[in-house]
């Protein structure tokens, strides 16, 4: 993913570096907006891919609202956009308009029983309430992005606990998702159980990357 005005948010730029880390391994993609998808979709047609929508610009204080596919109408852009798999968050936060979250999942079942959908949790309960609902993938992806587990992110780390926790008490599969930075931590959570890990900025985001290299500059050679 790429936002806002980052010299790689365009369909073209993103469909170039989806075909890239493919070329690298990669097994499925995630994406965000329908012109993406649709033009990821297009240049591999065979790799499954998880999409979704966010608001663009990026809404104000984003820990307070529901922003990743919070509406019926977001998830079926995405579906029909060519996504496999929705992802659309699944915490507890009001959604817009007073939509609710079994309302969209029973409507996108019975109108696409063949895709699948994905929870992006930020606590064990969401996880819970989640495959009650009948999502059949649930992530970590919004652990350290809400109001009450905002402490979560200050580490830097992926959320572990709460992989090991949704891992132990969930029937469906588990993913890692969040401020996955190294190979060595999605070594780890594969050990915790994860079925699948995603990378993002890690590899999508030259612009975060470069920042943590240039961490490692002394002080004193700065210029």
């Amino acid at each position: 993913q790429a936002e806002g005005n980052a010299p790689l948010n365009t369909p073209e730029h993103l469909s170039a570096m989806a075909q890239t880390v493919v070329l690298g391994g990669a097994r499925v993609l995630r994406t965000a907006q329908p012109d993406n998808i649709r033009a990821i979709k297009t240049a591999l047609p065979h790799i499954p891919l998880i999409g979704l929508t966010k608001p663009e610009p990026m809404i104000e204080a984003p820990n307070d609202h529901v922003y990743i596919t919070p509406t019926l109408a977001d998830a079926l852009r995405v579906v029909e956009a060519g996504a496999d798999i929705v992802a659309l968050d699944a915490t507890n936060r009001p959604r817009p308009g007073g939509e609710l979250l079994a309302t969209i999942v029973t409507e996108l079942k019975q109108q696409y029983p063949h895709n699948r959908l994905m929870a992006d949790v930020a606590t064990l309960d969401d996880g819970l309430r989640a495959a009650e609902l009948g999502f059949d993938i649930v992530g970590t992806t919004l652990a350290g992005y809400t109001t009450d587990t905002v402490e979560r992110a200050r580490c830097g780390e992926p959320d572990m606990d709460l992989l090991r926790a949704l891992v132990a008490q969930l029937p469906c599969p588990v993913v890692l998702e969040g401020r996955v930075w190294t190979p060595e931590q999605v070594r780890q959570g594969f050990e915790a159980g994860a079925w699948a890990v995603v990378v993002g900025s890690a590899i999508t985001r030259p612009h975060q990357i470069t920042q943590r290299f240039l961490t490692g500059i002394p002080q004193h050679s700065r210029q």
